[in-house]
C-alpha cells in the first residue's frame, strides 16, 4: 500500500493512504509526493489521485501551490549546499593540521635518530 504526503506550503503532511487522502483539504494544485516519485507533483497530475479530486467533496482548499513548494525546495537545496561547503572547509583544515602534525613527527624522528647515530 502506497503512502502519500501532501505539502501545505509550510510543512509536509502525512503519510496518508489513498482512503485518508479523501478526507484531506486538497485541490488539483496541492503538491503530492510518494516513494518512487522524483519530485513533488500537483495532485491533478497523479492518476490515482485524480479520481479522488473528482469524487470527493471539496473542503477548504489548501493555501499552497507547487510554486511555493519549489521555492522551499530551492531554499533547502541552498542550505544543503552551504553546509557541504562548510564541511569541505573543515575537512581541509583537519587535513592540513594532520599533514603538519605528521611532518613535525617525521622531523622529530629524523632528528632523534640522527642524534642516536652520533
Amino acid at each position: 500500500m502506497r503512502n502519500y504526503y501532501l505539502h501545505n506550503g509550510i510543512e509536509q503532511l502525512g503519510p496518508f493512504t489513498i482512503e485518508e487522502l479523501k478526507e484531506q483539504n486538497m485541490n488539483g494544485e496541492t503538491p503530492v509526493w510518494y516513494k518512487g516519485l522524483a519530485r513533488w507533483t500537483a495532485a491533478k497530475d497523479i492518476d490515482e489521485i485524480k479520481t479522488i479530486l473528482k469524487t470527493s467533496p471539496q473542503k477548504v482548499m489548501m493555501n499552497t501551490s507547487l510554486h511555493n513548494v519549489k521555492s522551499f525546495q530551492k531554499e533547502d537545496s541552498e542550505q544543503i549546499n552551504k553546509q557541504k561547503k562548510e564541511s569541505r572547509v573543515y575537512m581541509l583544515l583537519i587535513l592540513i593540521v594532520l599533514v603538519l602534525a605528521l611532518g613535525y613527527l617525521f622531523v622529530v624522528y629524523k632528528s632523534s635518530s640522527a642524534l642516536v647515530m652520533q
